[in-house]
């Protein structure tokens, strides 16, 4: 699949600025396809079967509804089916089970199924492993929604796609404290805890002051850091946990970083109100 056609994927309705390109791309037909539709009787029944195969090939889903279909698009589909383009109103004017009818004999023109039980887990497994490259949830969606498109299968919605993501992240996350568990001896572990659990000068626990971000470049937020460097050192981090990939490490120092300022920015907003 090129880039550009996996920017397409997951729309829910027709583009009004379709271009020429993505015309010809996308609703031009097969012989077999144009034998498909020319089974149907009606010009609007041809017409709104080869919209519904069009969108699919171009989408990766199923055209729910048309509201606007743009000029270049009628007339390009008059021209490939040899008729003559109706108003827009005769196609909303169809049945459901039409419209049913032409999403099942798009999906079967094109090979499109839906999504198993199996293949959802699938989908998991991919995007755990498509997180040691990337943290990026929106190029995580991308990702599902091209790994389905090329699997011939029909693209979920997006909010489906990002339940899926999370559970991928949540799996991810359990396989690496597992390994962490796993992989230090339980003496060790336990001293962690027992450090890691102490009240720090600071005000909080140690491991509180640990997921600290600097908040400016200061000389005493930089002996903070070398502080931490040490703490972790004197522990035997350094020693351990060397496998973890660095995507992984940066995705979580951004999330503390990210936590960090907001609460800061919290905390001064509540200095704001109590002046």
């Amino acid at each position: 699949m090129q880039d550009w056609h996996s920017t397409c994927l997951g729309r829910r309705t027709l583009p009004r600025d379709l271009s020429a390109f993505e015309i010809e791309a996308f609703f031009n037909f097969t012989d077999a396809e144009r034998r498909v539709i020319e089974d149907r009787r009606g010009t609007a029944l041809k017409l709104a079967l080869a919209l519904q195969i069009g969108f699919l090939r171009m989408t990766g889903r199923l055209l729910e509804a048309v509201r606007i279909v743009p000029p270049a698009l009628w007339r390009h589909l008059g021209e490939q089916l040899g008729v003559a383009a109706p108003d827009l109103a005769s196609l909303r004017s169809q049945r459901r089970r039409t419209l049913f009818e032409h999403q099942e004999m798009a999906c079967k023109t094109l090979g499109f199924h839906w999504l198993s039980e199996a293949q959802r887990r699938a989908l998991v497994r991919v995007l755990r492993g498509e997180l040691t490259r990337t943290s990026d949830r929106q190029r995580l969606l991308q990702f599902a929604r091209r790994w389905l498109y090329e699997h011939r299968l029909i693209v979920l919605r997006d909010r489906d796609l990002r339940t899926l993501i999370i559970k991928a992240i949540r799996e991810r996350e359990a396989g690496l404290a597992r390994s962490i568990v796993e992989g230090v001896d339980p003496p060790l572990l336990a001293q962690w805890r027992a450090a890691v659990t102490q009240p720090h000068e600071s005000g909080t626990t140690v491991q509180s002051w640990l997921r600290e971000a600097p908040a400016k470049h200061s000389s005493r937020q930089v002996e903070e850091v070398l502080e931490r460097i040490e703490l972790l050192t004197a522990l035997g981090v350094d020693r351990h946990l060397t496998d973890l990939p660095d995507s992984i490490v940066r995705r979580y120092a951004r999330r503390l970083a990210a936590r960090a300022r907001r609460s800061r920015r919290a905390l001064r907003n509540r200095h704001e109100r109590l002046k």
